[in-house]
């Protein structure tokens, strides 16, 4: 989450965001986190179904004598993704060879990478149409974008979701995605690696998407608490920070001695667990003394879902996964 006062400013007359001062306004956080809430809920619910169909559907694929894993699965499942891509290659054959060449390369790669890396990609790809979206300078299209892309106290309920992956500058959007590029994939395999053996996953794919829906909407929840409990400006907000935030403190968790470095000063690396530290620390300090320049708030908000995603999410989502069956099965 990142907001300024330059930006809130700009759309202080057009969305009726404040300052503070005498005349604050009442701030309904309940229905804040009515919402959040819900809309976690639902994407659990929702992912544990899909992912219970595409495991069943990958079940009738296996032959029940080698047995039925989640290795074997997943093996499955990649084996028809290239038939898939064999078959689409097979549709261009009658156009340019330059065409064809960039559908080959462009198939390879997605073979190469892992589902965590696709899913990642996935997300990149959605946050820069939305950038896109801010770099029109039509008035009607700005008004567009600070109404349903910004959140506030007075932002529409779907802002909650839709401003994770919005981006109005190029070093926002960069920084977070670079961030997410990086520890995205590792968050996705530690999710991976919890599943327990006993249970049968086809993919983890809705597990971490859902898991990264929520973080979002939770590091909303945060921010708004904190404009109404802490007083803080009424500033819009926007960006993928809280919910990147959660994969950096589900990284650290699953791989606290990885050495990381930072941007600017590439030959200094140091534990992932201590840069995690350090950046919660960061936020607490700019949180508590009322720094405007960063969405501290959310920022801890996705830093404690990350912390309840490495010990509770897994299980939550299984029993999840139990229930939606079990409510099919006797229907």
């Amino acid at each position: 989450m990142f907001f300024s006062a330059r930006l809130a400013q700009r759309y202080a007359g057009k969305s009726g965001f404040g300052f503070g001062g005498n005349n604050r306004p009442f701030i309904p956080i309940g229905k804040s986190a009515v919402f959040a809430l819900s809309l976690s809920g639902f994407s659990v619910v929702a992912a544990s179904q899909i992912t219970n169909w595409q495991t069943d559907h990958l079940e009738k694929q296996s032959s029940n004598w080698l047995g039925i894993t989640s290795g074997r699965l997943k093996t499955i499942k990649e084996m028809n993704l290239a038939s898939k891509l064999q078959a689409g290659l097979d549709k261009i054959h009658s156009m340019p060879e330059t065409v064809q060449r960039v559908y080959i390369l462009a198939s390879e790669n997605l073979l190469a990478m892992t589902d965590g890396q696709r899913s990642v990609a996935a997300i990149i790809a959605l946050n820069t149409v939305v950038f896109a979206g801010w770099q029109i300078p039509h008035p009607a299209v700005q008004r567009y974008m600070a109404r349903h892309f910004l959140h506030s106290y007075n932002s529409p309920l779907h802002t909650m979701l839709t401003s994770v992956f919005s981006h109005r500058s190029i070093a926002h959007l960069g920084f977070n995605m670079l961030a997410l590029y990086s520890f995205g994939p590792l968050s996705f395999k530690f999710l991976e690696r919890q599943q327990h053996a006993d249970t049968v996953e086809g993919t983890a794919v809705f597990k971490w998407l859902s898991l990264y829906l929520s973080a979002g909407c939770m590091s909303n929840l945060a921010s708004i608490s904190a404009t109404k409990y802490l007083q803080r400006s009424l500033m819009p907000s926007l960006g993928a920070s809280g919910a990147v935030y959660s994969t950096l403190v589900m990284s650290a968790y699953s791989n606290p001695d990885i050495k990381v470095n930072l941007i600017f000063l590439p030959f200094f690396g140091f534990p992932i667990s201590t840069g995690v530290m350090a950046m919660v620390g960061f936020d607490v300090a700019g949180l508590l003394a009322g720094w405007k320049l960063l969405d501290h708030a959310a920022h801890l908000g996705g830093a404690a879902f990350g912390a309840f995603g490495c010990y509770y999410f897994n299980d939550i989502f299984n029993r999840t996964r139990n229930i939606v069956k079990l409510d099919i099965q006797t229907a």
